[in-house]
């Protein structure tokens, strides 16, 4: 049987080559609505409401303009808690001016995309309840994107955005990739991802626990060559599995797969196809 990853699995942590620290900041914590942990003359660390665990991170000191077109971040993505919650999001961007480039509803969940100052994607959405979900029996889910009805949805805005609710949490990560294959066998079989199969050209949508997605990758005008050392956008990202036994398993698999990585501090530190930085870890005591 294929190796799966553990249905415990989220993406629990992103770090974001940055320009302008103080711009990214302010956006970060008064347009998206994460909250400052800890701050430096270099770094800020920021979290969800509620919640006291790093789930991003900016690094200041890199100093080529985002390129769109290499490989790297699409976008982060942060999941509220009630259509409400969107709906609040909604209304603050446009108390903001802040231009939604997208308001999508991709039938198992409704998103509002944004750009950051420095051009990174960043999506706000909430998921539909999951006995809603078209889910074929094989597990696929072929379902497409369509223009999210903003009006209907501002209806429900009751003015009262004080940032992400308590109960958001960082639900996927985007990338753009060069090759579209060895990225998606990487996540499917090396990490052990379910691959969702979305009704999309030239993207990959993979999961854990049944869930629409938790990886995306696209390679829509690519091949794309690789991101610079020096270019903003993603420095990299944390894949959490849950448990000891769990990461102890994927270690496993790894080696099994001759895959490369490095371990330290209950840490498994490898590259993606396209050298993306990943680390593998747990949090919760067994």
């Amino acid at each position: 049987m294929p190796f799966q990853i553990s249905p415990n699995t989220n993406i629990s942590h992103v770090t974001l080559r940055v320009h302008d620290l103080s711009k990214m900041t302010t956006f970060y914590t008064e347009i998206v609505g994460l909250e400052l942990q800890q701050e430096t003359s270099k770094t800020a660390i920021l979290t969800i409401p509620g919640d006291d665990r790093p789930q991003l991170t900016l690094k200041q000191g890199y100093d080529t303009t985002r390129n769109l077109h290499t490989t790297g971040l699409y976008h982060t993505a942060w999941v509220q808690p009630t259509r409400q919650d969107l709906a609040n999001t909604l209304q603050h961007y446009q108390q903001h001016h802040i231009p939604v480039f997208l308001a999508a509803d991709h039938r198992f969940s409704q998103s509002l995309y944004v750009w950051d100052p420095e051009m990174n994607a960043v999506e706000v959405y909430y998921d539909l309840p999951r006995n809603e979900w078209l889910i074929l029996p094989n597990g696929r889910m072929p379902q497409r994107t369509i223009p999210l009805d903003k009006d209907s949805l501002l209806h429900e805005a009751n003015n009262q955005w004080h940032g992400l609710a308590i109960g958001t949490r960082l639900g996927h990560i985007h990338l753009r990739v060069s090759l579209l294959k060895p990225s998606t066998d990487f996540y499917q079989h090396v990490l052990g991802f379910d691959l969702k199969d979305w009704e999309v050209p030239q993207a990959s949508f993979l999961a854990a626990d049944g869930y629409h997605h938790h990886i995306a990758l696209n390679d829509w005008h690519g091949p794309y060559p690789q991101m610079a050392a020096n270019q903003t956008g993603l420095l990299d990202f944390n894949i959490d599995v849950g448990s000891a036994s769990a990461w102890s398993a994927l270690r496993k698999h790894l080696t099994a797969e001759q895959w490369p990585f490095d371990e330290m501090n209950h840490q498994l530190q490898l590259h993606d196809p396209d050298h993306n930085l990943l680390y593998l870890v747990y949090h919760q005591d067994e």
